[in-house]
């Protein structure tokens, strides 16, 4: 497959102006059944901050008057009361990537992108992503992986003749995927654990990388709400975990392929066993977040990973001192650090333009010492 054909003003266009999807009545039983449970899961995932002071996320500050946040709760409250049916919920899910609950979070901004810098600038800097990402994974991902289904989400990007989309977030989230297959190496039955995963980018092309692997989800419930119906259609014969209180973690784990969790949960004391994940993964979240908030989700990453396990992050560092959070009392010790520019300049990093213009971000490798 040649990607150069793809990425192209027709074929973007063809994707901006796609219609919104209708639910399908063939399906409608079966939706219900799966976004009912999402429903109750959601309901489930409030925590009594109290009980995990000081590291109380307080949903997080800038998320409090977020609009993705607050579009999904408004959305869930008028689905609960009657006000919005089924279908009209449904649609908001099935075209997730066109609807505003889901700004923040890795879906509307690429549209934005488009109409802001131009469709000629926007495939300049894809294809210069592409050629970037070439020489990163050198062979090691087949390029029709880096294709989307069009739905769930009515994806955004290059669409292709049989209604596949290549999204320009594919070469990074590829990518991502691919480090951690490979630090993992020749291990075999791993737990991974994503912090901040969004609508399910990085976790889409890790699921379909890593076989034999126990998948762990912590982000926002709002966003888990998404991140459920996103993964529960692109992998329909997977065991998916949805969140419900009292339950067993160590059951549910040993009896599910993926798990979607509140992340508060994270700073539950002996909510998830020590010493039992093999790598964790954040990406543009950490940046989101206080330093003591931060700090929670590190004594979580020490205390729960594997002696000798790795903890991959990639942050923009502008907003806080990762380095300086982790400090010298702990057993994370960095192990390697590369600092990724905007595409073009020597071609280095897949970070590539942004509505909200991040620009410059680090990623920073971690090993836990015995």
């Amino acid at each position: 497959m040649n990607l150069n054909n793809i990425i192209t003003i027709e074929a973007g266009n063809k994707s901006i102006n796609s219609e919104l999807s209708e639910p399908k009545e063939s399906n409608r039983n079966e939706d219900k059944v799966l976004l009912d449970k999402l429903v109750a899961s959601y309901m489930e995932s409030g925590i009594n901050f109290k009980e995990i002071e000081p590291y109380n996320m307080n949903t997080r500050d800038i998320w409090t008057n977020a609009p993705a946040v607050n579009t999904i709760v408004s959305l869930l409250e008028s689905y609960q009361s009657g006000k919005t049916s089924l279908e009209e919920t449904l649609k908001c899910l099935y075209n997730f990537y066109r609807w505003q609950g889901t700004r923040g979070f890795g879906a509307v901004g690429e549209i934005a992108d488009w109409n802001e810098i131009g469709p000629a600038k926007y495939v300049d800097d894809t294809l210069q992503l592409y050629g970037a990402w070439k020489k990163l994974v050198n062979g090691k991902i087949e390029e029709e992986n880096l294709l989307y289904e069009k739905f769930p989400g009515n994806i955004f990007g290059f669409e292709t003749d049989d209604g596949k989309v290549l999204a320009k977030h594919s070469f990074r989230h590829s990518y991502n995927a691919l480090q951690i297959k490979e630090l993992l190496g020749e291990k075999k039955d791993n737990i991974i654990v994503e912090i901040g995963g969004g609508w399910g980018s990085t976790a889409y092309h890790l699921i379909k990388s890593i076989k034999n692997a126990k998948f762990i989800f912590l982000d926002l419930p709002e966003v888990n709400f998404v991140l459920s119906f996103v993964l529960s259609k692109n992998f329909p014969d997977y065991k998916i975990y949805y969140y419900k209180k009292g339950d067993n973690i160590k059951e549910a784990i040993k009896n599910n392929d993926i798990l979607i969790l509140p992340g508060d949960l994270a700073f539950v004391e002996d909510y998830f066993e020590k010493n039992s994940i093999d790598i964790i993964f954040n990406s543009h979240s950490l940046e989101e977040m206080t330093n003591i908030q931060v700090t929670g989700y590190l004594k979580f990453i020490e205390k729960c990973l594997i002696d000798n396990s790795y903890f991959l992050q990639k942050n923009h560092q502008l907003f806080f001192d990762l380095d300086g959070v982790i400090g010298n009392n702990t057993k994370l010790k960095k192990v390697d650090s590369v600092l990724e520019v905007m595409a073009g300049t020597e071609g280095k990093g897949l970070t590539g333009k942004t509505s909200c213009g991040m620009g410059t971000y680090y990623e920073t490798l971690w090993r836990k010492q015995c």
